[in-house]
C-alpha cells in the first residue's frame, strides 16, 4: 500500500495495467477448463450482487427475485460446454447472498444497536424460528455439519428474507416485485407450455438422461420444469404468480384488468398441463378465499362463498367429464375426480409419520436432515415428509415443530385480520399462503420460498404493532 502512495499517476496506471492484464489472463487460463466456467460465472454474479447490495440492498432483493425462477434454465444451458455435476454453486448465489444481507441486519441490530427492531408476536417468533434452525445445524444425529449447512440454505434463508422484506422494501417496492412476478409467470407458463407439446431442446433432454427423475414421467408423458429446477417448484411458482394476477382482477386499475385476466388463463392452462394435482387444488383454494375476503360485509362474504362454492363444484364436474389419451390430463382427472385414490392419502400419512418422528426425538435428527443435502453425504438418506410443517418436527424437534406451527398460525392471523380491513397486502397474502400450501419455508423452492415470506415480511410491517414501534422510535407517538 505504501508503493501505491509513492508512485506518479503514470505509475499508479501502469501498475494497475499490469495487475487486471495478469487477472484477466489468469481468469482465462481458468476459464478453458469447462468444469470451472460454472465457478466463474458464480463468481460474476456474487460480486455483481454484492456490490448492488451495498448501494442498494432492495435492488440486490429485485435481481434476485428474477434471478431463481431462471436458475434451472441457466444451469441446464451450460450442460454442453460445463458439464453436470452434484454441486453447482450458481445454486447458492441466492443463499449467500440473503444470509450475508440478513446476517448483516442482525449484526447492526443486536451488536452495534444501529437498527431498531420494530417488533411483533410474528417477528419475536421468526427471531426464536431462526434461532432453533442455527442450533439444529450442530446435531450430530444429520450425519455431519455440511448436511447442517445445507439445512441453513434451505430453512433460514427463506426467513431471513422476511428481514430484508421488512427492512428494505416498501409499497412502491411491493408493486414492483408483484408486477414482475406477474410476468415472470406468464413467461414461464410459456416455455413450460413449449415443453409440453413440442418437446425439450437438446441440451434440456441431457438433463432429463443425466438426472433420470422418475416424478418427471407421467403416463408416458414428460411433463414440463420450464426454466425451473423442478417441476414442484414450477407449479407452486404458477400457483403463487396467479394469486398476484387475481388480485389485479379484484382490485387492480380497470386498465390492467383484462391483461390480468389473460394471464390467469395462461397459466392456468400450464399449471394443468404440468399435472401437479397439489397445486391447482391450492391455487384454486387461493383465488376463492381472496374472492371471498375481496369484501368487507358479511353478507356480501356469504353471498361470494356460495357462488365461488358452485363455481367450484361446477369446475370438478367438468374436470371429470375430460376424456383425452394425454397422460398429463389423465393424471389430473384421475386425481382430482377420486382424491381418495390419488396421492394425496400417501402425503397425509407421510406428513403424520413426520410429525409422529419428532415426538419420539424430541432434539430432532439435525436441520439439513429433511434436505437433499442428506440425501447427498448421508448414507441413510433424506427424512424429508414433502411438507414443511412435518419437516419442521423432524429436523428441530418438538420445540421446532411446535414453533413453527405457532409461527405459521401468527401469520395467518395477520393476514386474515388485515385482509378483514381491506389491505391489499393481507388479501394477496392469503392468496400466496394458500396456493404455497405446506411448502412455505421449503428452501428448496427457492422462487417460492422467497415471494413466500416477501408477502409475510410486508405484511407484518403493516401489522399495527410495527406501525406504533416505528412511530414510537421516531419521537411522533
Amino acid at each position: 500500500m505504501t508503493l501505491w502512495f509513492r508512485l506518479t499517476s503514470a505509475g499508479r496506471l501502469t501498475l494497475g495495467f499490469v495487475v487486471l492484464t495478469a487477472l484477466a489472463f489468469a481468469i482465462g487460463r481458468v476459464g478453458l477448463d469447462p468444469l470451472m466456467i460454472r465457478t466463474l460465472l458464480f463468481g460474476v454474479l456474487l460480486l455483481f450482487a454484492l456490490g448492488l447490495s451495498v448501494k442498494n440492498p432492495a435492488a440486490s432483493m429485485f435481481f434476485l427475485i428474477l434471478y431463481v425462477p431462471l436458475l434451472g434454465l441457466l444451469r441446464r444451458i451450460l450442460i454442453p460446454v460445463a458439464g453436470w455435476g452434484t454441486f453447482d454453486p450458481l445454486v447458492i448465489l441466492e443463499p449467500v447472498v440473503v444470509l450475508l444481507l440478513g446476517s448483516y441486519w442482525f449484526y447492526r441490530t443486536y451488536f452495534l444497536r444501529e437498527s431498531i427492531v420494530n417488533d411483533t408476536r410474528t417477528f419475536k417468533l421468526m427471531r426464536w424460528m431462526i434461532l432453533i434452525d442455527v442450533l439444529e445445524v450442530i446435531n450430530p444425529k444429520q450425519g455431519g455439519l455440511t448436511v447442517g449447512y445445507g439445512g441453513l440454505i434451505f430453512y433460514v434463508v427463506p426467513l431471513f428474507w422476511m428481514v430484508l422484506s421488512r427492512q428494505y422494501l416498501d409499497h412502491r417496492r411491493m408493486k414492483k416485485i408483484i408486477a414482475a412476478s406477474t410476468v415472470m409467470g406468464v413467461l414461464v407458463a410459456l416455455y413450460g407450455l413449449k415443453q409440453t407439446y413440442f418437446g425439450y431442446f437438446p441440451f434440456e433432454q441431457q438433463w432429463i438422461a443425466l438426472t433420470n427423475i422418475i416424478s418427471m414421467n407421467v403416463y408416458g408423458s414428460v411433463r414440463a420444469v420450464s426454466t425451473f429446477t423442478s417441476a414442484q417448484e414450477y407449479a407452486t411458482y404458477l400457483g403463487v404468480a396467479m394469486m398476484f394476477a387475481w388480485f389485479y382482477v379484484l382490485r387492480g386499475k380497470r386498465s390492467l384488468k383484462m391483461p390480468a385476466l389473460v394471464a390467469l388463463g395462461v397459466m392456468g392452462w400450464a399449471l394443468f398441463m404440468e399435472s401437479a394435482r397439489g397445486p391447482i387444488v391450492t391455487t384454486m383454494l387461493g383465488m376463492a378465499m381472496m374472492t371471498v375476503f375481496s369484501v368487507r360485509r358479511l353478507r356480501s362474504r356469504l353471498t361470494l362463498l356460495a357462488v365461488v362454492g358452485g363455481s367450484l363444484v361446477v369446475v370438478f364436474i367438468g374436470i371429470g367429464h375430460i376424456h383425452s389419451g394425454n397422460g398429463l390430463i389423465v393424471h389430473d382427472v384421475s386425481g382430482l375426480t377420486n382424491p381418495l385414490h390419488s396421492s394425496a392419502t400417501g402425503h397425509l400419512t407421510r406428513m403424520w409419520a413426520g410429525i409422529l418422528t419428532g415426538l419420539k426425538m424430541p432434539i430432532g435428527y439435525g436441520l439439513g436432515s429433511t434436505t437433499t443435502a442428506a440425501g447427498k453425504f448421508v448414507s441413510n438418506g433424506n427424512l424429508g415428509t414433502e411438507v414443511d410443517i412435518s419437516n419442521m418436527f423432524v429436523s428441530d424437534g418438538v420445540i421446532g415443530g411446535v414453533l413453527y406451527i405457532a409461527l405459521l398460525v401468527s401469520v395467518f392471523y395477520q393476514a386474515f385480520r388485515q385482509a378483514h380491513f381491506r389491505s391489499n397486502t393481507g388479501l394477496i397474502a392469503i392468496g400466496v399462503l394458500c396456493a404455497a400450501g405446506g411448502q412455505w419455508v421449503n428452501g428448496e423452492l427457492y422462487s417460492v420460498a422467497a415471494l413466500t415470506w416477501i408477502i409475510v415480511g410486508q405484511l407484518d410491517r403493516e401489522s399495527p404493532h410495527y406501525r406504533t414501534e416505528s412511530a414510537y422510535a421516531s419521537g411522533t407517538g
